[in-house]
Parts: C-alpha cells; structure tokens; sequence
C-alpha cells in the first residue's frame, strides 16, 4: 500500500486519533503523510512543518550528549556518577556510589524514580530535579534489573549539561539539531512561537470523550527524560538515519563517533518485559534487528522504528494520548499491505514492510 495522506486519515480515522504525522525513509527517499488536525478546538490541520511532541524518544538525543562526552575523553561510561557530579546523592549512599555513568542511560541504576510531580513553572530547572531525585530510594541494587527510569535519564541529562558547562537545552540545539539541520526541531520552550506546533487531546475520564489537554508537558525538570523536544517527523527520521550512519546526518554533520553510535545500538541487558527485548543505550533492542523507542505524555503518542542493517528509519508522531487510541494506531500502522493481518509493531513490523511509494510526497 502506497503511503499517502488519504491512506493515512484512513489509518487515523479509524483509530481515533486526533493527528498524525509520519516519515518514512526507505533506503532510497523520503516520504511523509499527515492527516487530521493539528488543534482540534480551531479545528487547524496538521501540516508537514507541524512540529509535535516525541515524548520518550527524548532518551535516545540525551544518550547522544552523554556518549559525545565519551567522544571528547571527558567521561567513561564505566566512571561512577559521583565522579563528575561530587553532589549527587540519593538515599542510599552505597548505591549512589556504584552507579555509573552507564547505569544512567540503560535502565539499571535501580533509582525508584519514574516520574516526580510538577513543583510549578518558577521550580522546575532541570537542576531543580537533582534534590528531589536525591530522597528517592533503590528498586534493586545498581547494575541490576533492568527498571525504567526517567530520574536516572535526568542525572544522564544534568551530567551533560555539567561537564559542558553550558545549558542542557542549548546542548541539544547546538549539538544535534544544528549540525544535522534540523529546522524544525525545538529543545527550548521559549522557541515555541516560532513554530506551527500541535495540542494534544486526551480521554476525559469523567465522561471518556476526547478533550483538548490544558498541560501539554510534563514537568520541565524532567526535560532529559521526554517533556520539551518537540520536531516535525521529517526531522526525526533525519536523526533516525545520522544514528543508522554512524553519528553522520545526510547531511554530513557529525553528531557522533561510529564506534559510539554503534555502542547505542549494542545490547547490555535483557528486558524484564517484553522477554525477547534488549536495552542498548537509549534505543531498545528487538530480535528482528530493529532498534526503537516510543514516547507519551498529556496528548502524546510517538514513534521510532530504524533498521541499521538497511538504514530504513520511519517516525509517527501523534498528538492524541488515550491508551484505546494509541494501541489501535500503532497496530494499523503495521500493517503490511491490502488484506494483510493487522500485527504489532513491537512484533512483526519490519523494514520491509515499508515500500517506496507511487504516489505521495516523496524526496531524496
């Protein structure tokens, strides 16, 4: 099935999402599709340069920084945290002690922090977060589990912005975005005027029908871990393949090292659930050689498949959060074609799935 706006409003449509942008690089050229609408109180479509939230997919731009220390010979990944951040503390003081810098980008610091409430617009700095992280506890001991972390993404995020010297924000502008050319693409709230982004709708519990979100981002102090990057799919698939080239954007701007790249893409410890799944360093590793990463919040759903054998990167970005959505979406935009069974991309989706369209926008 060729990829068009049409066949994607289908996909959408029936799903019940708000609206949807998507990428698709397939080796050759780049393809994109968006469909329904962008703000659905003014009832403004989503357009290509409508640039949209990537939630999680956050993780994998904060790994970036934190592996172009290990570029510059500033950090090892092995060094325990405390050594570059002397004033990092958690509640268990052995522990602190034995994570390491590593530990912060593959989910096994044990730091029992998935998400902290907002303190408010005047206390919520990314360093903000480092006092509030230090009073939490130990799922399990460093170096174990895998458990999610958001907090442990957060210290990876302030280490960043530490060793640099220089705002996490402007890390991500100057050093990824700039030199890849993303110019859609956004870190920076402040920046937000600048560009047609989308609103989110989420499921009113009380009544369960589709409401417009009056908080659009989860706490800023948690920035690292997913609350501000916001970009068109275009421009994420661009950092999709500067990842599948060896830290080289098509561009050829340079954000990473290839032998750092391919370290992201290396696994370092089995997931808990799915079982067949593996943690890289920030990507998460499938069997079938794919690499991938999803992300959510108030009115977010994306994702980001690649495949670093073929180089084939595909993006979604949608502005519709209800659980019920998401997972009908997910799973038509997997399909393989006419009269193919509907599967899950976290199972069966493939580069192959993707065909270069004959109709559509299509570029080099």
């Amino acid at each position: 099935m060729a990829l068009t706006d049409a066949s994607l409003d289908a996909a959408r449509a029936a799903a019940g999402v708000t609206g949807a942008s998507l990428a698709v690089w397939d080796g050759a050229a780049l393809t994109t599709a968006v469909a329904g609408m962008r703000n659905s109180v003014t009832g403004d479509p989503i357009t290509e340069d409508t640039v949209m939230h990537i939630g999680s997919i956050t993780k994998i731009f904060n790994a970036v920084l934190v592996m172009q220390l290990v570029d510059d010979g500033l950090i090892a990944l092995e060094d325990p945290v405390v050594k570059h951040l002397p004033d990092f503390e958690l509640r268990d003081r052995a522990a602190r002690d034995r994570i390491t810098c590593g530990m912060l980008l593959n989910h096994t610091s044990g730091i029992d922090g998935i998400f902290i409430p907002d303190h408010g617009p005047d206390r919520e700095r990314i360093e903000d977060a480092m006092p509030r992280i230090a009073g939490l506890e130990q799922l399990h001991a460093p170096g174990g589990g895998p458990s999610y972390n958001n907090a442990a993404v957060v210290v990876a995020g302030y280490l960043a912005q530490r060793v640099r010297g220089d705002s996490w924000y402007t890390l991500v502008k100057e050093r990824i975005y700039e030199p890849l050319g993303m110019r859609h693409a956004l870190a920076d709230l402040t920046d937000l005027p600048r560009f047609r982004a989308s609103v989110g709708d989420l499921t009113d519990p009380a009544t369960g029908a589709m409401i417009q979100t009056t908080r659009p981002f989860l706490p800023l102090s948690f920035a690292p871990a997913g609350a501000t990057l916001i970009m068109t799919a275009s421009d994420l698939v661009t950092f999709g393949r500067a990842m599948m080239r060896g830290g080289v954007g098509p561009n050829g701007g340079r954000i990473l090292s290839r032998d750092s790249a391919e370290r992201m893409m290396r696994p370092t410890v089995r997931m808990i659930l799915p079982t067949d799944q593996q943690w890289g360093l920030g990507w998460m590793l499938m069997p079938d050689g794919l690499v991938h990463h999803g992300g959510g919040g108030p009115g977010v759903s994306s994702l980001l498949y690649a495949h670093p054998a073929s180089g084939r990167v595909l993006a979604l970005l949608t502005n519709c959060g209800t659980a019920r959505s998401s997972r009908r979406w997910s799973t038509r935009c997997s399909k393989r074609g006419p009269g193919s069974r509907v599967e899950h991309p976290s199972r069966r989706w493939s580069p192959s799935s993707i065909r270069r369209p004959t109709s559509g926008s299509t570029r080099t």
